[in-house]
């Protein structure tokens, strides 16, 4: 599933640290040589060991794709502080969510908008099922656009009022124009609204 190599250097001599991870194997190797070998099939993990007098830890944190990270003495190269994994919350990726979240909100909202103008046009007594199953598509495909454009959720950008509001008018004007719209081409059919 994952591999992921190091060139670290502690107290003037360099490692190379590397892990394979596999579906249920992984394995971590110092200088080539094999010092961690463990099945595991979580993949919110800590994998520690010692260099000399210094800790080492290799984490590997849940997401889309799994992310490595190596922590000497508490501390990443890219100055990350080490939190155990029973305290990390999972990391799914939310780009990869929100690219199913706006694909599935699109190819549903077809089909819904399809369904809509075949039963106005058959002479249905009501499509208001289909029409809420639109704007309910209008609504994921917009969060979903959200979670891909920016990487992550509205609610992680709670100090960041002004794109809150932005999302929110975006989505509220997308929905009432798809509805709008829906509902003057219904008319034009002679359907009943």
């Amino acid at each position: 599933m994952g591999r992921k190599r190091w060139r670290v250097r502690i107290d003037g001599a360099a490692y190379n640290v590397e892990i394979k991870h596999g579906l249920t194997m992984i394995k971590v190797y110092l200088d080539g040589g094999l010092i961690i070998s463990q099945q595991e099939d979580d993949w919110n993990a800590d994998l520690p060991f010692a260099i000399g007098n210094h800790s080492v830890v290799v984490t590997i944190r849940k997401a889309f794709l799994p992310k490595y990270e190596l922590f000497i003495d508490g501390k990443s190269d890219s100055g990350i502080e080490y939190t155990p994994a029973e305290q990390r919350t999972s990391e799914i990726n939310p780009r990869a969510g929100g690219a199913f979240l706006a694909g599935a909100g699109l190819f549903s909202g077809k089909f819904f908008i399809y369904d809509v103008i075949v039963h106005a046009q058959a002479g249905w007594e009501s499509v208001n099922v289909s029409m809420k199953g639109t704007l309910i598509s209008v609504v994921g495909f917009s969060v979903g656009l959200w979670l891909l454009l920016r990487g992550r959720s509205p609610e992680d950008d709670i100090p960041n009022k002004k794109a809150q509001a932005v999302f929110v008018a975006v989505t509220l004007l997308a929905v009432f124009a798809i509805h709008w719209s829906l509902l003057n081409y219904l008319k034009k059919l002679g359907y009943a609204v």
